[in-house]
């Protein structure tokens, strides 16, 4: 076989991986978001959104592209064969994303406590806290619980990078079933 039939081969083969994965999180995501609406009454759900509507963009801040940057990286590295800088492009990722993940953790924290008025100052004449007026106090509890996420898969995106700048789609695959098995299972847990 010829090398263009085998990276087709390959390409289609993590691709197909990649759907399946995805396919398999969506519905996971689906058995986790329609009983738990059922589970928490309308408060404990406002809770809820209040909470994923100040992480998500922190966790889109956090992830900015890097992980794609760090998968064509690699797979340049691995073409050239330069496989040092294959390992020290994945721990310089490990570096920069605990870094970052840590700095979107500490700000997420620092934003569940303004939003809650448990911390407020001013700047330049202008209360902070008062943007976060709309806010419940009872959020406190769901944002710190979500908060330490945002560590934690901004690791997991280092080595997703890695992976698909190898051409191993199984684990950025597996990686994402497993994420949403473990956002049902603690979502379950913890409502």
């Amino acid at each position: 076989m010829s090398s263009d039939i085998k990276k087709q081969q390959s390409f289609l083969h993590g691709s197909v991986i990649l759907i399946a994965a995805t396919v398999i999180a969506k519905i996971i995501g689906a058995v986790y978001r329609i009983p738990l609406t059922n589970l928490l009454d309308s408060d404990g759900m406002g809770y809820y959104s209040t909470a994923y509507d100040l992480y998500v963009p922190m966790y889109s801040i956090a992830m900015a592209g890097l992980p794609i940057a760090i998968s064509r990286m690699v797979a340049e590295y691995v073409t050239k064969s330069r496989y040092k800088d294959v390992t020290k492009t994945l721990h310089a990722a490990q570096v920069i994303f605990l870094v970052t993940g840590s700095v979107a953790f500490a700000l997420l924290i620092l934003l569940a406590f303004l939003s809650t008025g448990r911390l407020t100052f001013t700047i330049f004449g202008y209360n902070v806290g008062s943007f976060f007026e709309s806010f419940n106090s009872n959020t406190l509890i769901p944002i710190l619980a979500i908060a330490p996420s945002i560590l934690f898969c901004c690791l997991m995106s280092a080595y997703r990078g890695y992976f698909e700048g190898l051409g191993n789609m199984t684990p950025t695959g597996v990686s994402e079933v497993i994420e949403a098995s473990g956002k049902l299972l603690f979502g379950y847990t913890l409502a």
